[in-house]
């Protein structure tokens, strides 16, 4: 726990320095100058438009603009002095760590952009092209990272740019390596929201649904994003990019759909059963038996080879969610022999070898086939 808790800390400290030293030359700042009137007014609505694109709970979101409303303790502060302040505001509504530290990280960097510029003197064309361009190069930054384009993405990501996930930060070269590592069977992106906070920076958020595995692992149905590009000899870079997966009102995870799955899915609707069915991260999976894909029964009179047969079925369902055998829960076996069961159920060492689940083994009657000795179900867990 000690160790978690540092690396948070760490984490928190190194994307404040980098966002500090990544942006300082891009202006000298005024954070330490008494913001007028009219300098706060500009401030607090362009913080507004921050919390509001970033919470996923627009309830909360009110919230914090409601206690913003009611301050009168801004006047004669500076830029930074008056957003640690708002931010105070932050922290007491929005309870989700990961949205508060997005919030956080666009905070600090604005805190670095100079009080002069929150007046853009583009014209509206020029400021809608650089918004196309933006859109445009966040879109084929997704296409090319699920090509697996490593050219693109080493083109693209500025050398001193950082990523923030839930796992911790990572810089160019972790990002490079990471090339590769995604399946994407699906994603779309929308309700794109940019924001010019000088002519060599832009900030662009937005919602990404996606049905992605990454690592093994399957990535948030939906998740709210948030870029910044830099502009550097007259090319635009990324150099930063984090994400927080959206929840609905009532705190649940937008993918708690069920999902289900049919290894065999002729006989599953004959026989009136689905095989596998998600729920959020819990997995549960109906039994397992030894038979083919036509229903017939595989090694009739053999536990020990119908046994394995199932767990080979097991694991087929258990990858096609981007689980393990590690992520189960509740094992039950039922078989109509448990004195033959017990003596070959040493192979389910070779099955969980870091530990094994809850379950119950039960001795029956008789199962659905003819010559069926057992049969296996599982539950599973796993945190996305």
């Amino acid at each position: 726990m000690n160790i978690k808790i540092i690396w948070i800390r760490f984490a928190k400290t190194f994307v404040l320095m980098c966002l500090v030293f990544s942006f300082n030359a891009m202006a000298q700042t005024s954070s330490d100058k008494l913001l007028e009137a009219k300098e706060l007014a500009a401030l607090v609505k362009e913080l507004k438009e921050v919390v509001t694109k970033t919470s996923p709970d627009k309830n909360e979101a009110k919230q914090v603009i409601e206690k913003w409303d009611n301050r009168k303790d801004l006047a004669g502060k500076t830029k930074a002095e008056a957003i640690e302040l708002l931010f105070e505001d932050v922290k007491s509504v929005i309870k989700d760590s990961g949205t508060q530290y997005q919030i956080y990280s666009i905070f600090s960097f604005q805190k670095q952009v100079p009080i002069q510029t929150v007046q853009i003197k583009e014209s509206m064309s020029e400021m809608s092209k650089v918004e196309a361009e933006i859109i445009a190069l966040e879109k084929q930054a997704w296409a090319e990272w699920k090509n697996a384009n490593r050219k693109f993405i080493e083109d693209y990501v500025a050398d001193d740019a950082f990523f923030v996930y839930p796992e911790g930060v990572i810089n160019k070269s972790q990002i490079i390596e990471a090339v590769g590592s995604c399946q994407f069977k699906s994603y779309s992106l929308e309700d794109f929201k940019v924001k010019i906070l000088d002519k060599n920076a832009v900030l662009i958020s937005y919602t990404a649904n996606q049905n992605i595995i990454c690592n093994g692992k399957p990535a948030p149905k939906t998740v709210r994003s948030t870029s910044v590009y830099v502009k550097r000899g007259g090319k635009w870079f990324s150099t930063f990019y984090t994400e927080t997966a959206v929840s609905d009102q009532s705190g649940a995870m937008q993918n708690e759909k069920p999902e289900t799955f049919s290894l065999r899915p002729a006989l599953e609707k004959e026989y009136g059963y689905i095989h596998a069915m998600r729920v959020g991260d819990d997995l549960k999976i109906s039994g397992a038996v030894s038979m083919d894909d036509q229903g017939t029964l595989v090694a009739p009179g053999n536990l020990e080879q119908q046994m394995k047969n199932c767990y080979a079925d097991l694991e087929k369902i258990l990858k096609h969610y981007g689980y393990t055998f590690d992520d189960v829960t509740v094992e039950n076996v039922f078989t109509t022999d448990m004195a033959e069961f017990i003596k070959v159920s040493g192979y389910r060492n070779s099955i969980y070898k870091n530990g094994f689940p809850t379950g119950t083994w039960l001795e029956v009657k008789g199962l659905a086939l003819p010559g069926q000795l057992i049969e296996i179900d599982m539950e599973a867990h796993k945190s996305r």
